[in-house]
């Protein structure tokens, strides 16, 4: 684990050279197919020298959540143990490090509907609207998408904003509040 452009897959690519080495990508940018640029995906030819798993494996259009990543992880340290060879976990997320290091909080799991009620109340009444909402259920935590990425118009506040609302909704439902008005 390291900084960007710090030679992780470099580094990792000679160890497994040396040593019963398999490489298990722990990058979530690499995570998605067509996501080459600026991503540090490992070329072709160093591939064919030491494949990676868990590269390319989403489109970037579907969800990956850290959860996503500490399964699919898990299975392949377990099959690469299974063959009597190493893992070796080469990348950048500490997100991902630590979710395999310590587990995950148990929560709920993502309502989709909840989350398709959201982005329709959006749709029909405007993010300013979300945003109003999310203040009424949750007044001490106002999201920080609209102060840093330049309010409810950018792409980026307002998944931040549809995934604040979703978890608030998930974890206190309230009888009196329904995201579909």
């Amino acid at each position: 684990m390291g900084p960007t452009a710090s030679g992780k897959t470099n580094l990792a690519v000679e160890l497994v050279k040396l040593h019963p080495f398999e490489i298990i990508n722990v990058d979530s940018a690499q995570i998605y197919r067509g996501m080459d640029i600026g991503t540090g995906k490992p070329s072709q030819a160093t591939l064919k020298v030491a494949p990676h798993r868990l590269l390319d494996i989403r489109d970037p259009a579907e969800l990956y959540s850290a959860a996503d990543f500490q399964t699919d992880a898990i299975g392949e340290i377990l099959t690469i143990l299974k063959s009597g060879k190493v893992p070796l976990l080469v990348g950048g997320t500490m997100l991902y490090f630590r979710v395999l290091r310590d587990g995950l909080a148990d929560l709920p799991k993502a309502n989709q509907k909840v989350r398709q009620d959201i982005e329709t109340m959006a749709k029909n009444h405007g993010w300013e609207r979300v945003h109003s909402q999310l203040a009424l259920v949750d007044p001490e935590a106002p999201p920080m998408p609209f102060v840093i990425f330049g309010g409810p118009s950018d792409g980026y506040g307002q998944l931040l904003l549809g995934q604040a609302m979703t978890i608030d909704y998930v974890l206190f439902p309230r009888p009196d509040f329904s995201p579909s008005f």
